[in-house]
């Protein structure tokens, strides 16, 4: 019964919400929706891509530096026998 009903209690809302938008769209809960939403949306994608293509302390760079520490070590006992 939920499952039939839900739906068309979501719409609704929904409706409402957008109506209730319209009237005043710089009310200080759709203000907080519009930032919610572009955070969501717009800011964290970005980031999160930033974060992994560009960031200096992923872990990729991580890996990297280890890599080469390793080889350093590898080649000092290799000089040493």
């Amino acid at each position: 019964m939920i499952a039939l009903i839900g739906p068309w209690i979501i719409s609704f809302s929904i409706l409402i919400l957008i109506m209730a938008m319209l009237s005043n769209p710089w009310h200080p809960f759709f203000v907080f929706l519009y930032t919610l939403f572009i955070m969501s949306f717009i800011i964290v994608p970005i980031y999160l891509i930033y974060s992994v293509f560009f960031s200096k302390n992923s872990l990729s760079s991580k890996e990297c530096e280890i890599n080469i520490k390793i080889d350093e070590i590898s080649k000092k006992q290799n000089h040493k026998r």
